[in-house]
């Protein structure tokens, strides 16, 4: 006999004034019993335990131990109460003992011995004499039958929830209806059984509990019958509470799964709590073969059989209360509920351990079960990967619901077997390459189908996978901890183009909508290249996999090498946030406006009729021409027309290109009008465009590793963007052929000083600079820097660092250099919303295949130091700026 004692030792010395801490946290201080006069006497320590007295107002609910309450500890007509901090410890370890998982499932039965100073817990020998035994000592400070009614109050204590859920908008059901309200029958919901659990099973001291508290009333009709569950088995009595704890001993009707006993302890507090005196009875739970029905009073594969259904009805028998005895069940977390004229037919889902646990999929979650004895060799799993394996969940009766948008149970579990393991990031992976593949197969062509994307292989049970794989093979031991998966086409489906629809696409999908995803949750990703399938699987965060099986596989003219590159590239630029995918491919390829280097056959007319197809808001500025800043600068502009021509025919012009070139400079710098919006603005855009485009100056920044931007009224940060090995465009000499121009002031009245720009943005606007720093960014190659002092500064920028990330194909990467360090994060924040902006609008067919790579960082170490050529040309155009303020200065100083 395995014995248990708990000795009531007083450790502490109390004393009164001192506050004392009970096995809770809660701390109180002692009351003096000479202080309460004539009561005194009847607070008396006459047996000298050490206890303090303590007064119970206002802390009747307070806790002196996990499960003892003060309430439950004192006399109700007394205010004050004695205590001591170790025997409310040692009575909170008899309780957790009593009450224990190890207890209940050990299937023994156990005698409880109360002492003067200890508890003695014991084990009963396996002897055949059954029955749970509360007795005391004649020592002890109450007798036997007093302590068993202890006990029992504290065992019902343990099966009393603190809380019941809120039901309020909970339905109820008429006799004839269900819950859910779609199902005919309660294997549609809670999936059928496995087996017929018996006594003789080996797991059904484990596998099923029993209900051991008073709260609830069983009927209890096998009681009666001359055995039970095997001849020479005598029927327990258990109508008041349980016989004993052994398989013989269980009551049928007490016996239930632990998610049934779960559920019925919250319906029978609710019970309690509405109607006064009225307790929750159970008609059926478990049910077993007996003497008066030797194949059991169920159908064959009844959810009786399992321990999962339960036939209720009310102690007071009242059939009315039945309405509302439905929405309690319901409310509780039963998963199918029946009504019937006179009683509710209830039944769970398979559970593992005594709470509910799920597993989460994007579209549905799933309960956390146990295989039945019987299969566990199909659902073991390796314990050198058992820390990726996913728990085991069921799918009986869900086989058509839906994982995820575009795929059901049914798709990813093994056919042969009910339950799989199935980890939701993979679920989450098929469904981001479902939406790839069908994301724009809608806007080519909407009369289209779905283009079906199939899970070949999922879930596999052990066995059946070990039938299959070699131990080397890099598939060994994966679908069966259900962390893979293989991805082919439906052959059937009406737009599938074998050329086009191949292992290898799916594959480029993986790498770019699952990589990141792994990566996320802590994982690595491994993507096999199959004949017929494509392989992905979660891996250990450090040992990302990638392999084709045979070169034969591979896409046309690929070598494995490349392959492999294009893998890791794509996944690489998916973490990063670097891949070119629009929402919608049709509007941004209409919309898009890609930038081109300079070229004769270069045409703005065809990009014009483009934006025309574009859809239009409504205008907040209205185009002027017939303007007094027109009128006014007519002969100015005439003038700076003629002068850039004059420069550009000295140098050698394409044979009948002058005639060209005069009339789309016209066109940008010769007309006049207001707004940056409209049929004349974009005129102004493409004629200045063409003229860019046309012209023989050219850029000079076509060498690699050589173009630098910065915001061109930045004179300290010009130092390091221009001169030597670096080239800006300020340097570039299309840019002092038409900077002038741009620049250019006149004089509204010639006989005043007072001077005005020719072309002000709220007057006369020219799209020259901006077509400028586009134009000299796409003929950039290797790498580009970045100057800035701030974000303002980042944001002048934002049309040519575009360009060098979106666009041009020909730059390696893109280094940003922040001035103001208190900057470098708004800057990032700022670059990073502009490549999320462009990654999802732009159009894939005229852009990278991913944003270049870029990085972000301060100021390099070392300090520029201008040159002489430098300083000259900056005293020069200082002194230009700065004209007018000498002339005033120099008349000031005259007179």
């Amino acid at each position: 006999m395995l014995r248990l004692v708990l000795l009531w030792t007083f450790l502490l010395e109390l004393s009164y004034g001192e506050v004392v801490t009970f096995p809770s946290g809660e701390s109180y201080a002692p009351v003096n019993p000479e202080n309460l006069g004539d009561e005194a006497n009847d607070y008396d320590d006459p047996l000298g335990t050490g206890s303090l007295l303590f007064d119970s107002t206002g802390i009747d609910n307070d806790r002196l131990s996990l499960n003892i309450r003060v309430s439950s500890w004192k006399s109700p007509s007394m205010r004050y109460f004695r205590a001591h901090p170790d025997v409310i410890k040692c009575l909170q370890m008899t309780y957790t003992c009593l009450s224990s998982q190890r207890i209940r499932e050990s299937g023994r039965d156990f005698a409880v011995t109360l002492y003067r100073d200890k508890v003695e817990l014991a084990l009963k020998a396996d002897d055949g004499n059954h029955g749970l035994r509360f007795t005391a000592d004649d020592n002890a400070t109450m007798d036997g039958p007093a302590f068993s009614a202890q006990a029992w109050d504290w065992i019902d204590a343990v099966y009393d929830p603190v809380s019941v859920p809120t039901c309020t908008d909970t339905p109820s059901l008429n006799p004839g209806e269900s819950f859910p309200s779609d199902t005919t029958a309660a294997e549609d919901v809670v999936g059928a059984i496995d087996n017929i659990v018996t006594r003789d099973s080996a797991d059904f001291i484990t596998r099923l509990v029993q209900y051991p508290a008073r709260h609830i009333e069983f009927a209890d009709e096998e009681r009666a019958s001359a055995w039970c569950g095997a001849e020479n088995t005598s029927c327990p009595d258990c109508t008041s509470h349980p016989e004993g704890l052994t398989a013989e001993a269980r009551c049928a009707d007490r016996v239930m799964s632990k998610r049934l006993l779960t559920a019925l302890k919250k319906v029978e507090k609710l019970v309690r709590n509405q109607w006064n005196g009225v307790r929750l009875k159970v008609l059926e739970a478990w049910d077993e073969a007996h003497a008066a029905s030797p194949s059991g009073d169920q159908p064959a594969g009844s959810l009786h059989y399992e321990g999962r259904a339960a036939r209720l009805q009310l102690s007071d028998g009242q059939d009315d209360k039945l309405l509302l005895l439905s929405t309690f069940c319901i409310c509780a977390g039963l998963d199918y509920v029946h009504s019937n004229d006179d009683h509710l037919y209830v039944a769970v889902k398979k559970q593992a351990g005594d709470s509910p646990a799920f597993v989460q999929y994007p579209s549905a979650a799933l309960l956390i079960v146990e295989p039945p004895l019987d299969d566990q060799r199909f659902y073991a799993v390796n314990k050198a990967y058992s820390g990726l394996a996913v728990p085991l969940v069921d799918s009986g009766g869900q086989e058509q619901s839906k994982l995820c948008d575009d795929a059901t149970i049914e798709d990813f579990k093994d056919p042969n077997k009910r339950y799989f393991r199935l980890s939701p990031v993979l679920v989450d992976c098929y469904q981001r390459i479902s939406t790839r593949e069908n994301k724009w197969n809608s806007e080519a062509n909407p009369s289209k189908t779905f283009r079906k994307v199939v899970v070949r292989k999922g879930y596999q049970n052990t066995l059946a996978q070990n039938n299959e794989y070699d131990v080397m093979d890099l598939r060994y031991s994966t679908h069966n901890l259900g962390i893979a998966m293989e991805l082919t086409y439906d052959p059937a489906g009406d737009d599938i183009d074998p050329d086009v629809h191949t292992p290898a696409r799916l594959a480029r999908w993986a790498a770019i909508k699952c990589g990141p995803l792994f990566i996320n949750a802590g994982y690595e990703i491994g993507i096999g290249l199959y004949g017929s399938s494509v392989y992905i699987a979660l891996r250990d965060k450090t040992d990302r996999a990638l392999w084709v099986a045979h070169p034969g596989y591979l896409p046309p003219n690929t070598a494995e090498c490349d392959w492999h590159l294009d893998m890791e590239t794509r996944i690489a630029n998916s973490v990063e946030g670097r891949i070119i995918e629009p929402d919608s491919l049709s509007h941004a390829c209409l919309t898009a406006d890609p930038p081109q280097k300079q070229s004769l056959d270069f045409d703005r007319a065809v990009n014009s009729r483009q934006r025309s197809k574009r859809s239009t808001v409504d205008e907040v500025c209205v185009p002027a021409s017939d303007t007094t800043h027109c009128s006014r600068t007519a002969v100015h502009r005439e003038a700076e027309v003629a002068h850039i021509m004059e420069m550009v025919t000295q140098k050698h012009l394409h044979p009948g290109l002058k005639n060209q070139l005069h009339a789309a400079l016209e066109g940008c710098l010769g007309v006049c009008g207001t707004c940056v919006q409209g049929e004349l603005w974009d005129s102004k855009v493409e004629h200045c465009d063409n003229f860019l485009h046309w012209v023989n100056f050219e850029l000079d920044n076509d060498e690699p590793n050589v173009t630098n931007l910065f915001y061109k009224e930045n004179s300290e940060l010009k130092m390091y963007a221009c001169g030597g090995d670096r080239h800006c465009l300020v340097e570039a000499p299309l840019f002092s052929l038409m900077i002038q121009a741009v620049e250019e002031r006149f004089r509204p009245d010639p006989a005043q000083s007072v001077e005005q720009l020719l072309y002000p943005v709220g007057s006369n606007p020219v799209p020259v600079l901006k077509l400028l720093s586009q134009l000299y960014a796409i003929h950039a190659s290797g790498k580009v820097t970045v100057w800035v002092k701030d974000k303002a500064e980042m944001q002048t920028l934002k049309t040519p660092v575009k360009v060098v990330l979106l666009y041009n194909k020909e730059v390696s990467d893109v280094i940003i250099h922040v001035e103001e360090q208190a900057s470098l994060d708004d800057v990032s924040g700022l670059v990073e919303s502009w490549v999320r902006q462009w990654t999802t609008s732009s159009c894939p067919d005229v852009t990278r295949n991913y944003v270049t790579p870029f990085t972000i960082d301060g100021m390099p170490t070392e300090r520029r130091k201008r040159s002489p050529e430098h300083e000259l040309r900056e005293s020069l155009l200082e002194r230009d700026r700065t004209w007018e303020k000498r002339w005033l200065d120099s008349r000031n100083s005259m007179m």
